[in-house]
C-alpha cells in the first residue's frame, strides 16, 4: 500500500512539476519570399527547427534553407526569446569552364528580445537600416542595396499536448 501512495505521489509530483511548453511560430520575410515556421520548445531547452535540402556543389553538397534555434523563459506574462536564425538559398549560377556551380548566399541574424506572450513583434527588421556610411560620413541619400529581411514571432503558451511534429513550414511568394 505504502508502494502504491508513494507511485501516486509521484506521478501527481511529476504532472505538477512539468514545465510549460511553447509554440514559437516565426513569419520569414527573405527579399520577396515569406515562409512561416513553427518551433515547439520547453522552457528548460533550447528549440530547433532545420528545414534545409542538399544542392552539388562540385564534389559536395551544401545545404541550403533555414534553421532556427531558439529558447523561451517567461516571466510576468512576457517571453524572453534568443537565438539564432540561418537563412540560406541558391542565389545564381556560376559556370567555371565546363562545369556549373551554384551561387549560395547565407544570412545569420540573432536576436535577444522580449515579447509579449499570444502577440505577434517583429524581432528582426533589415528595413531599418537602408544608408550606408562613407568614411565616417553619413550617406544617407544614398540607399544601400540588400534584399530586405523581417522577421515576426509569436510566442503562445501550449495548454494542449498536440504533437505539432519536428517541423512546420509554409511557403508563400
Amino acid at each position: 500500500m505504502r508502494i502504491l501512495a508513494a507511485l501516486i505521489l509521484t506521478t501527481v509530483l511529476g504532472f505538477a512539476q512539468s514545465r510549460p511548453q511553447y509554440k514559437v511560430d516565426f513569419d520569414v520575410r527573405d527579399g520577396s519570399e515569406s515562409q512561416h515556421f513553427t518551433v515547439v520548445v520547453d522552457e528548460s531547452g533550447k528549440g530547433a527547427l532545420r528545414a534545409t535540402r542538399r544542392v552539388a556543389a562540385g564534389s559536395q553538397d551544401v545545404e541550403v534553407g533555414t534553421i532556427i534555434q531558439c529558447a523561451v523563459q517567461e516571466s510576468g506574462g512576457k517571453a524572453a526569446l534568443h537565438g539564432e536564425i540561418e537563412l540560406s538559398r541558391v542565389t545564381g549560377q556560376i559556370i567555371l569552364g565546363a562545369i556549373s556551380q551554384p551561387i549560395i548566399g547565407q544570412r545569420k541574424m540573432a536576436f535577444d528580445v522580449t515579447v509579449e506572450l499570444s502577440s505577434p513583434t517583429v524581432i528582426i527588421d533589415d528595413r531599418k537600416r537602408n544608408a550606408v556610411s562613407l568614411n565616417g560620413i553619413d550617406a544617407s541619400p544614398i540607399p544601400k542595396p540588400r534584399i530586405l529581411n523581417e522577421v515576426q514571432v509569436t510566442v503562445t503558451r501550449r495548454t494542449d499536448r498536440r504533437d505539432y511534429g519536428p517541423i512546420q513550414s509554409r511557403r508563400s511568394a
